[in-house]
């Protein structure tokens, strides 16, 4: 007897070249990128995400990208002073600071590292959540994060497909010149913009989803994880939903997360993201007793649990973990 599915499956098929830990992963976008970021990040993947801070529509996310292949250094003429915080228009409010100074040294900081690490980009992975942009009405341009400030000074636009595809195209060309062993991937966020109303969201994420289609006819180097898609097909039950029912909970980035690693993941770094869970789950136990035996005889069987991983991958730095569990013997 043939058990009933219990839910339409998103076909992620295996990609033909995969991600593994010798490579630079840069990811930009929505807080998506944030989400399976920290899940290359707490599995030793060499990662750099949003060095703008979160960017939600793809217009941003260029001028972003522009601005990481470039040599412009931010001064006080970037900044503007709102609510007793020095910002940018071009980034995130957690780069904004009661302090000038401050707050240009975190933007200027964060450019520095994302151009080192751009020169040996492999994987761009880019998650935009709408095509709806702000335009900032004094001077015409777009912004990145409206900071709060009323909304009388932003003009609201859709960007269509055929302008996404003409934009990109444009930086896809320069970036593989320059950038020749570099590969995109794209991925729209499975957050639904429901302050856009739920018409609009619909409109938004087919244009993001049409120029994304678009830019894959165009160039080789260009492929799609369809996290959307898996959001609103495998996943659409509200239980896998935050109590904004909105957002993911953790249940459902975990399971989109398994599924991009099915992806693109290569089977040994897959192998190594298997193994290493045991110690990942291990450092999050809590002692009670540091003194203890116990205590004791867990750092050395954390100690040994790294030691035998670190020569199965020796290319992997495990010497944090390892100096966790020494300073516990």
């Amino acid at each position: 007897m043939t058990p009933v599915s219990l839910m339409t499956i998103v076909k992620t098929e295996k990609k033909s070249l995969s991600i593994n830990h010798n490579h630079s992963i840069m990811l930009i976008g929505s807080c998506f990128s944030e989400y399976i970021g920290e899940y290359l990040s707490e599995n030793k993947f060499n990662i750099c995400i949003n060095p703008t801070g979160i960017l939600y529509n793809l217009p941003s996310i260029q001028n972003a990208l522009t601005l990481i292949n470039s040599d412009k250094k931010f001064t006080d003429d970037d900044l503007y002073y709102y609510q007793e915080l020095w910002r940018s228009w071009q980034h995130h409010t957690r780069f904004a600071n009661p302090d000038k100074t401050t707050t240009l040294k975190m933007i200027n900081d964060s450019l520095d590292n994302a151009r080192k690490f751009f020169k040996s980009l492999d994987f761009l992975i880019i998650t935009p959540g709408t095509s709806f942009v702000y335009f900032l009405k004094d001077t015409g341009k777009i912004i990145a994060n409206c900071h709060r400030f009323p909304e009388k000074n932003f003009d609201r636009k859709l960007v269509t497909a055929p302008q996404i595809v003409e934009m990109f195209s444009d930086f896809f060309t320069k970036l593989f010149v320059g950038a020749p062993k570099a590969h995109v991937i794209f991925s729209v966020s499975p957050v639904r913009h429901l302050r856009d109303s739920s018409h609009e969201n619909s409109v938004s994420k087919a244009h993001l989803i049409t120029a994304i289609y678009e830019l894959q006819q165009r160039f080789n180097k260009v492929s799609y994880f369809p996290a959307y898609e898996i959001m609103m097909d495998e996943l659409r039950d509200y239980r896998f939903y935050d109590e904004d029912l909105v957002h993911p909970n953790k249940t459902a980035v975990t399971y989109i997360w398994d599924k991009f690693r099915d992806a693109y993941i290569s089977e040994k770094s897959n192998e190594f993201i298997e193994q290493y869970a045991q110690i990942i789950a291990s450092r999050k136990h809590r002692i009670q007793y540091p003194d203890s035996e116990s205590t004791r005889s867990f750092a050395i069987s954390g100690v040994e649990m790294v030691n035998k991983l670190s020569a199965r991958f020796p290319e992997i730095d495990l010497t944090n973990d390892r100096d966790y569990f020494s300073q516990l013997m």
